[in-house]
Order: structure tokens, then C-alpha cells, then sequence
């Protein structure tokens, strides 16, 4: 990178391109961040050619994008190192000049990526011209904070092309209608798009039925996330309609939309038919005892789910044990989060009993539920005859007595096979307490990491 008046200065390659870019991403963010960020609109030039590539298959999956088409590459390369200050120039007192410039850049470059937060909601009219310039090869559209109205125009058309593979429009006032106009491209028979994200906006019950809708016939969907859209009942039952025919989808996270027992009983309806999901977050939505026994029944009757998460759900002691009768007859389900709720002592007992059993549970979350040292004890004793890897009781009402009866357990554990993780943080036991400090020395001797004990 080149910069007027100054030394040339390298930063770092291009994120997106290659797959193997997870394995130096920290690297190149933390050489990227150092590089002020205001003078990223100065770049006057961007070679490649005379970069030093982290890994070699960075440098080859950039050539296979751009080839030889030099205007291309620094196109590309300006645009992608200016997209973190595209939210500030897309407000409303943004530099209007510059904003032109970078449009510029990104309408003349070859990005798969590009991804824009603005913090205050953004000008529609700026937003509108960054979408008229977006180019053809992009596959992953991430933004946050933008005017959905002004953007599902240029997503349709991406849609409809068949191009888009990614799309995330967070905290964006996607509305019922918006919504309706992604539905129709999402159920075509070519439909290409992998993962959508509509979570924090205003869709409502109507905009989660369009969406649901358009799941009983999508065939490309993996992943949707729908948290925080006030889908209540009517919209839990519309998606759970569109689910139980559907059979690619396999992340859905619904948190935070006020679904209430009803909407529970209509997803567990779901699951029961589903044979492709296997993670869903139904977080903080008012589920209560009903709402956890209903997805107990529909856990006693699926095969495919590994992960569920009931965190902050008002579940109580008749909960866990509903849940724990769907355990017993389930052998698919991995991880169970039910943080923040309110079993007590009674509902991880239940649920010891059922992780004792044929269930092959390898994670349970309890943090904040009550758990005192009769739940502590009823766990321990089912440790040795079940499948956890992980346990989380932190922030429960554990004293010495409870530790101990976990410590004594663990003391005969075989590594591969029992216990990895052990998080009994903030609970009534004292930092200091011997039982700790012999738990920590038993720890070591199976040679566990000391940072899985928490």
C-alpha cells in the first residue's frame, strides 16, 4: 500500500478470498487495525505483486478472482482495506466527496465480501447508490444498522441471479413486505442463498409467516436466524408449518420472539416431522414448563437435533424433568443449554438421571438455575455412568459439599473418555477452599488444562 508523501507500507492481503483464511485471520486483523484508519481513503496504490503472501493459496485465490486486470485488483484491494469506514461515510453528514470515491472503487472491483456497520441508522439515499454499486461477483453481504427498504432491490436482483450465498441484514427495519419480497426468489426451485440473517428488525408475525412459507419449498437454506422480530405465536406456528416439510435447513435461531408455550408446542410439532435440523436457540421467550415439555416430547421423537438452547426461559423443576423424560429416549442430542432458568436441585436431579441413561448428552449448561449441593451431588453420581465432556454450574449455590462430591468422581475419571471442561465459578464455595485446591491438583495429575477449570 502506497500513500502519498510516504514510505510504501505493507498491510496485508485481501480477507474472503481463500479458504484457508481463518488460519491467518487474527494476524492480518491485528496488521490491519494498526494501519490508521482515516488514511485508507489516500491510497493511491495497491500492488500484489510485490506483496509478501502469509500463505501462498491468499496470493492464488486473489489471482483466480482478478486474473490479470490490474484497474481490477486495486480496485478491489481499495475497496475491501476502505469498507470499515463505509458505515461512517453512508451517514447523513458523511464526506460526500469521498463517499464517491470509495463508490468508485467498489463499483469497479471484483469483492466477494463486503461488509457494512453503520452505528446511527445510514442515509437510504447513500445506502441505495453503495447497493447500485455493489458488483457482480459478491457472494456475502453482511450489514448492520442500514435501511432494509432501500437495499432488497439489489438483493433481489443478486437473489434472482442466483449469486448470493450469504446475505445478513441485522438491525436493518426489514419489514413484513421486505420480508414477503425475499420469501419469493428464497422459494424458487434455483434458490442459491446458504445463510440469511434478519435478526433485530420489524418483521412480526406476518413477516415470520412469508418467511415460513417460503421454507416448505426452499431447498438451499442452511442457516436463518430470525432472533429479536416479535414473531409471537401466529409466527412461530407459521415457521413451524414451512419447517416440517422443510429438509436442508440446519441452523434455526428464533430468541427473543415472545413465542410463549403455544409457539413451543408448534416448533416441538416440527421437529417431530424435521429430519435435517440440528441446532436450534429458542432463547428467552417466555417458554415455561409447558413450552420445555412440549420440546421434551418432541426430543423423545426426533433423531437429527444435537443442540438445543433453552437459556432464560422461565423453566422450573417440572421443565427439567419433561426435558429429562425426552433425554432418555434420545440419543442425537449433543449439547443442552438451559442457563438462566430455574431447576433447582429437583430439575438436575431429573436431568442427571436422564444424562445416566441412553442419552449421549456431552454438554450441560445449568449456569444460574438454583443448583445447590443435593444437585451437585445427584450429577456427580451420574458422571461415571454418562457421556458429558462439559458441565457449566456457575453462578449456582454450590458450598464445599457439593465440590467435593464432584471432586471424588472426577478422581477416578479416564480422560478420553469423561470430563474436559468443569465450570463451577461464583458459586458458595470459597476461592480458597481446600476442596478447590485439591480438584485443581486432581486436575493436572489426569493432565486436563487448567484453563477448562473454571
Amino acid at each position: 500500500v502506497e500513500l502519498p508523501y510516504q514510505a510504501p507500507r505493507v498491510v496485508g492481503l485481501l480477507d474472503g478470498f481463500a479458504r484457508s483464511d481463518h488460519h491467518v485471520r487474527s494476524v492480518k486483523h491485528e496488521r490491519e487495525s494498526t494501519f490508521p484508519r482515516m488514511l485508507l481513503a489516500q491510497v493511491t496504490m495497491c500492488r500484489l505483486d510485490a506483496a509478501h503472501a502469509l500463505d501462498w493459496r491468499d496470493k492464488r485465490a486473489v489471482a483466480a478472482v482478478v486474473g490479470d486486470d490490474v484497474a481490477a485488483l486495486e480496485a478491489t484491494v481499495k475497496a475491501r482495506f476502505v469498507s470499515p469506514l463505509l458505515g461512517e461515510f453512508l451517514e447523513r453528514e458523511g464526506p460526500e466527496s469521498v463517499l464517491e470515491e470509495v463508490l468508485a472503487w467498489v463499483r469497479a472491483s471484483r469483492l466477494r465480501r463486503l461488509v457494512v456497520y453503520s452505528p446511527v441508522h445510514a442515509d437510504p439515499d447513500k445506502v441505495r447508490r453503495l447497493m447500485d454499486a455493489v458488483p457482480d461477483t459478491l457472494v456475502d453481504l453482511d450489514t448492520y444498522g442500514l435501511v432494509a427498504g432501500t437495499m432488497v432491490p439489489r438483493v433481489l436482483e443478486m437473489l434472482r441471479a442466483g449469486r448470493l450465498r450469504r446475505c445478513r441484514m441485522h438491525h436493518c427495519r426489514l419489514d413484513p413486505g421486505g420480508a414477503a419480497a425475499l420469501a419469493a426468489p428464497l422459494a424458487a426451485a434455483d434458490a442459491s442463498l446458504e445463510i440469511l440473517n434478519a435478526s433485530s428488525n420489524r418483521l412480526g408475525p406476518a413477516g415470520v409467516e412469508a418467511l415460513g412459507g417460503m421454507l416448505a419449498k426452499n431447498t438451499s437454506l442452511l442457516d436463518l436466524n430470525l432472533r429479536a422480530n416479535g414473531a409471537g405465536p401466529d409466527g412461530a406456528r407459521a415457521l413451524a408449518a414451512g419447517l416440517g416439510t422443510n429438509r436442508t435447513l440446519t441452523r434455526l435461531r428464533i430468541g427473543h420472539n415472545v413465542l410463549g408455550p403455544e409457539g413451543a408446542e408448534a416448533v416441538g410439532g416440527a421437529l417431530v416431522a424435521n429430519a435435517s435440523l440440528r441446532y436450534l436457540d429458542v432463547r428467552h421467550n417466555f417458554l415455561k414448563d409447558a413450552g420445555a415439555a412440549a420440546l421434551g416430547a418432541a426430543l423423545a421423537r426426533n433423531a437429527t437435533l444435537t443442540e438445543l438452547n433453552l437459556w432464560w426461559n422461565d423453566v422450573t423443576a417440572e421443565g427439567a424433568r419433561a426435558l429429562g423424560e425426552g433425554l432418555r429416549a434420545n440419543s442425537a442430542l449433543l449439547r443442552l443449554h438451559l442457563g438462566q432458568n430455574r431447576v433447582g436441585d429437583e430439575g438436575a436431579a431429573a436431568l442427571a438421571a436422564a444424562v445416566a441413561g441412553r442419552s449421549r448428552l456431552r454438554f450441560l449448561d445449568l449456569r444460574s438455575n438454583g443448583v445447590g449441593d443435593g444437585g451437585a451431588r445427584a450429577l456427580a453420581a451420574a458422571l461415571s455412568q454418562s457421556h458429558l465432556e462439559e458441565l457449566c454450574l456457575r453462578l449456582n449455590r454450590l458450598t464445599d459439599a457439593g465440590v467435593t462430591a464432584l471432586a471424588e468422581v472426577l478422581r477416578s475419571f479416564k480422560v478420553d473418555t469423561r470430563v474436559r471442561r468443569l465450570d463451577l465459578a461464583y458459586n458458595d464455595c470459597p476461592q480458597e477452599a481446600p476442596v478447590l485446591t485439591s480438584l485443581a491438583r486432581v486436575w493436572r495429575r489426569k493432565g486436563l488444562r487448567e484453563g477448562d477449570l473454571l
